[in-house]
């Protein structure tokens, strides 16, 4: 029961995850970190402290990570690519999907290129509050 950063009608919304990662790591000759690849599963819920209404979230996704500058794990470009989140009913039914790809770059932050539908980035990261209305409107 965490804040999610998530604000619908004045309220934030709450958020639990589980997170596992399986993951490789390859070095160069002289034992530096050049890429992370893993995949990443995911699963919690987004509820209403207000009036104890919730769904459910799920994710699984891949990243591979190419260090510009071996050893420095804040070089280069992060590829994801997956189901970044589904969000649906309790007793079934899909209201929201995000899922596609985005590449980027690990010193900035800054989304290099994406492709499918992320209504999270849409939200959090180009201020779309409408973005994830169908959350809110589930939570109400």
């Amino acid at each position: 029961d965490e804040p999610s950063g998530i604000i619908c009608d004045g309220t934030e919304l709450l958020f639990s995850q589980e997170r596992s990662v399986v993951g490789k790591r390859y070095y160069d000759a002289a034992g530096n970190l050049v890429q992370k690849h893993f995949r990443e599963s995911l699963l919690g819920t987004f509820s209403n402290p207000d009036n104890g209404a919730y769904v459910l979230w799920i994710q699984h996704d891949t990243v591979v990570q190419n260090l510009s500058e071996p050893g420095n794990v804040d070089s280069g470009t992060a590829r994801s690519s997956g189901l970044f989140s589904r969000v649906w009913l309790p007793d079934g039914g899909s209201i929201l999907l995000d899922v596609g790809t985005a590449l980027v770059d690990q010193a900035t932050g800054e989304v290099l290129a994406s492709g499918g539908r992320h209504p999270f980035g849409d939200y959090f990261e180009r201020g779309d509050t409408t973005a994830l209305q169908p959350i809110c409107d589930a939570l109400d």
